[in-house]
């Protein structure tokens, strides 16, 4: 199972299986001058080929999961609506940022471009979540070292509100 952690790129998953076929037959080989039981033997082709099935699954699926995100493009209205998420979201934190050690400064900013992207999704579908939306503040905000859970919530909904005002949805809610 450590291969699992490996990421390997498969040109041609048929030339895998025959790989595999193979080391599986050369150790066939070698059970068979000691006296193989056929139902062993059985087993083992079963459990080669679902490995197999397995790695090539996972392996498409880490492929199409970031080939789908990078293969997307970016519209320029996009784009300007995920500066105007990452401008509020960044809002009032500044002195917060600079508190933080560089290593935590650096896992709050990733953390906030990718919670700023999720968020422009969502306002992009036409129908906006704001639960969902409050969830991704909420969990992005949770990373500030000692954060009391009231200014959490409190925080969240703001950013919430301002975020669905400057996306132009005319929405007014209450929570």
């Amino acid at each position: 199972m450590a291969e699992d952690n490996k990421i390997i790129k498969i040109e041609n998953p048929k030339e895998l299986i025959k790989e595999k076929i193979e080391e599986k037959s050369a150790t066939a080989e070698q059970k068979t001058e000691s006296g193989p039981h056929p139902e062993a033997e059985a087993n083992a082709d079963r459990r080669v080929y679902q490995e197999i099935a397995d790695f090539v699954i996972k392996t498409k699926e880490r492929g199409a999961a970031g080939a789908a995100y990078k293969s997307r493009p970016v519209t320029p209205a996009e784009e300007e609506r995920k500066k105007r998420i990452e401008k509020i979201l960044e809002k009032d934190l500044e002195d917060i940022y600079i508190k933080m050690s560089p290593e935590k400064q650096k896992e709050f900013r990733l953390a906030g471009e990718e919670t700023s992207r999720k968020i422009n999704l969502l306002l992009g579908q036409g129908r906006v979540r704001v639960k969902k939306i409050i969830d991704l503040i909420r969990k992005w905000l949770s990373l500030i070292p000692g954060v009391n859970k009231f200014f959490l919530e409190q925080e969240a909904k703001i950013k919430t509100d301002e975020i669905i005002k400057s996306a132009g949805h005319g929405v007014d809610f209450k929570l």
